[in-house]
C-alpha cells in the first residue's frame, strides 16, 4: 500500500510541475508572441508611410511629366540611335474602334484592321 501511495504522489506531483510548467510556458510564449505581434504591427504601419511617401513622389514627378528614380524626378532623354524621328513624336491621332495607327513614311495616320 504504502509503494501504491508512494507511486501516485510521485504522479500527481510529476504531472502537476509539468501542469505549472506548461502553463507558465504558454503564458511566457503569448507574451512573447504579442509583443512580436505589436512589433511587427509598427513595422507594417512605418512601411505604409515610406510606400505612401514613395507613390506622392512618383506622383508628384508624374504630374511634372518627369520620372522619379528613386531619389529625383528627372526628364529622359531619347538616346537609342535605332529610334526614328516619328517615333519620338507625340501621337495625338484618334482612331476609330476598328482602326491602327500606323506610320505611312510621312505622318502617322488610321487604318482598318
Amino acid at each position: 500500500m504504502k509503494l501504491l501511495t508512494t507511486l501516485l504522489l510521485s504522479i500527481l506531483f510529476l504531472t502537476g510541475s509539468n501542469s505549472f510548467a506548461l502553463d507558465y510556458s504558454a503564458q511566457g510564449g503569448s507574451r512573447l508572441s504579442f509583443d512580436k505581434i505589436k512589433t511587427d504591427i509598427a513595422d507594417a504601419e512605418a512601411l505604409v508611410v515610406e510606400i505612401e511617401n514613395e507613390i506622392s513622389a512618383i506622383v508628384a514627378c508624374g504630374d511634372l511629366g518627369q520620372i522619379y528614380d528613386g531619389e529625383n524626378c528627372f526628364t529622359p532623354v531619347e538616346d537609342d540611335p535605332l529610334i526614328q524621328p516619328h517615333g519620338k513624336d507625340d501621337i495625338v491621332l484618334a482612331c476609330a474602334e476598328n482602326e491602327s495607327q500606323y506610320f505611312n513614311g510621312a505622318t502617322w495616320a488610321c487604318r482598318a484592321y
